[in-house]
């Protein structure tokens, strides 16, 4: 849909939601930011995996609004909610990794938006079932 719409309809129990272009309604609709880090094993991993909490523990003091979505072998996925005007950025976020990277032992990470999937799922769970 992406490659192909420059305007985007979304409907739910017959009422339109939202109109606007991609980057609108991602914009506004969306929860946040994705934040996926990879922590990188310790000198002769025997096979526990890197250790996660300290990124956690430090994600979630910075950002409580935080979610994890998926966690595994050293690869964390957050998804950090954010309100309009609530001081959570883009740079906000590469700020916090480029002076934490060091120390949480990041080997890896990327930040995204909200994707349109998540804005749709959003939308879906507002569907109410009429028989």
């Amino acid at each position: 849909c992406e490659a192909l719409c420059t305007r985007l309809a979304i409907m739910v129990n017959g009422q339109f939601k939202c109109l606007g272009s991609l980057q609108h309604i991602k914009t506004k609709f969306g929860k946040g930011f994705n934040l996926t880090a990879k922590v990188n094993p310790p000198a002769g991993d025997t096979g526990n995996g890197p250790d996660t909490g300290p990124l956690k523990s430090l994600v979630a003091q910075y950002f409580p609004s935080h979610e994890i979505e998926d966690e595994h072998y050293g690869q964390v996925q957050f998804r950090i909610n954010h309100e309009h005007g609530d001081g959570i950025t883009w740079s906000t976020i590469f700020r916090f990794m480029e002076e934490n990277r060091e120390e949480l032992k990041v080997i890896d990470y990327q930040l995204s938006q909200t994707t349109l999937e998540q804005v749709f799922l959003k939308f879906a769970k507002e569907q109410s079932n009429h028989d």
